[in-house]
């Protein structure tokens, strides 16, 4: 019996890494799916959690199976949320990674077939593009911004490809205004954790992949408000943006201030804290 459970265990933890491979290897070639990233990532924690409860196993073969999974498991998080603490210090030093500022350029959209569809269902929706932006976070390495705007400008759509893995991953913005309010709705898998104005409401919705599903999102939170024109020039308006919330967050101490970022580095102790909570929470429980 005692080996029929070792070959189920050792069985599990092949098909573990099979389904992890395939599952990775069909979202870069294909799909680019947030919530397929969020999967890859738990089999990848269940297998390792299985391993480590393997070799545990053979110095502490009196101890329960179950108990050297959980040890597992936790030996796993530990590492990983080490590991993102130890990029978070070393990308601190470089602070165009968190707010690099856009310049236009003739196209930001990406060549995929399913991305160019996906425009032309964007432009049939009633929006019509109001510029393409790209900025630079290190040598090599860009994000892709494509701004959209209502046939009344009431929303403005911001769809941007971000650097993730080997490939790009889709991330989308919903902006529409009141006279004090800044009405936000995203679904940005990268983490942030840091802090937004006062007259800023953002929600995210993770899962909401599909820019035309998050305008729906949207829609609804913006149903009874007093709407503005957004008719801000669109560079204008996402390096204003990343200007007003960077001084938001130097005002609250979670940004050092640029004559100390040299020596510290661009967040804070507490800065770092707050994005390090969010890399954990964004990577692995974008639900809560």
């Amino acid at each position: 019996m005692e080996h029929l459970w070792g070959n189920q265990v050792y069985a599990a933890i092949i098909a573990l890494f099979a389904a992890m491979m395939l599952v990775g290897w069909i979202n870069s070639a294909f799909l680019a799916s947030p919530s397929l990233w969020i999967f890859r990532r738990w089999l990848r924690c269940a297998f390792f959690s299985l391993t480590i409860a393997v070799f545990l196993q053979y110095f502490l073969p009196d101890r329960s199976f179950t108990v050297l999974v959980c040890s597992g498991a936790l030996f796993y998080f530990l590492a990983e949320t080490f590991l993102y603490w130890a990029q978070i210090s070393a990308i601190n030093f470089a602070e165009d990674v968190f707010f690099a500022r856009y310049k236009e350029t003739e196209n930001a959209w990406s060549a995929q077939k399913r991305h160019i569809l996906l425009k032309e269902r964007i432009l049939k929706s009633g929006f019509k593009k109001a510029g393409s932006f790209k900025a630079n976070l290190v040598e090599g390495v860009d994000i892709f911004m494509t701004v959209f705007d209502s046939d009344d400008s009431l929303v403005r759509m911001c769809v941007a490809f971000l650097p993730y893995g080997s490939g790009s991953i889709m991330s989308t913005s919903l902006t529409s205004r009141t006279s004090d309010m800044r009405i936000e709705t995203d679904s940005s898998p990268v983490p942030f954790g840091l802090a937004y104005p006062k007259r800023y409401s953002v929600e995210n919705r993770f899962f909401a992949s599909d820019p035309l599903r998050l305008l729906k999102i949207h829609r609804r939170r913006i149903a009874d408000a007093p709407l503005e024109p957004v008719d801000e020039q669109p560079l204008r308006f996402l390096n204003g943006s990343l200007e007003e919330i960077e001084g938001e967050n130097i005002r609250r101490g979670f940004i050092n201030e640029a004559r100390d970022r040299a020596e510290d580095g661009y967040l804070t102790s507490e800065g770092k804290f707050l994005f390090w909570k969010d890399t954990v929470r964004s990577n692995y429980f974008p639900f809560l």
